[in-house]
């Protein structure tokens, strides 16, 4: 039986007050189950921004990566690894070189050029997104005020 471990992460205190790391984690428990994985460990940042790499659960996750903590690592989507797509592919290629398995969104990632290339364009798509909601969040932080000064 292979040993999983996952990652789930939030970003916004919104959605850590909504639950939505609960919902994350079942998923993928649920996959775990599925693929008659057992799970050994969680690592979970809570409230912790996708555009930072410095995050305490995953850099637990990466250095666990270098020991024989777990064989494979399930996360729920490529932008709950990272929102940055050099992050993605920073934290993939590590645990790829410690040879562990990888499985987004509950399909396997292979180390292959369509793989590579798909992942990339989710993350600056991604990274996109990320950019537009702060962009909304600002000009609706402005048109707020401006009214309330009226």
């Amino acid at each position: 039986m292979r040993r999983a471990a996952l990652y789930a992460r939030v970003s916004s205190d919104a959605q850590q007050k909504e639950g939505t790391i609960e919902s994350q984690v079942a998923e993928l428990k649920r996959q775990i189950d599925d693929a008659g994985h057992a799970l050994v460990k969680q690592y979970i940042d809570d409230g912790i921004p996708g555009p930072l790499l410095d995050r305490p659960a995953l850099n637990q996750l990466r250095e666990d990566a270098k020991k024989d903590v777990y064989d494979v690592v399930y996360f729920l989507d490529a932008d709950r690894i990272a929102r940055l797509a050099a992050y993605q592919t920073i934290i993939i290629e590590e645990l790829l070189k410690n040879k562990k398995q990888i499985i987004i969104k509950g399909q396997n990632y292979e180390a292959n050029p369509q793989n590579k290339m798909t992942l990339q364009m989710l993350g600056v798509i991604s990274e996109y997104e990320h950019a537009k909601i702060i962009e909304r969040m600002t000009r609706g932080s402005s048109i707020a005020f401006a009214k309330a000064s009226w």
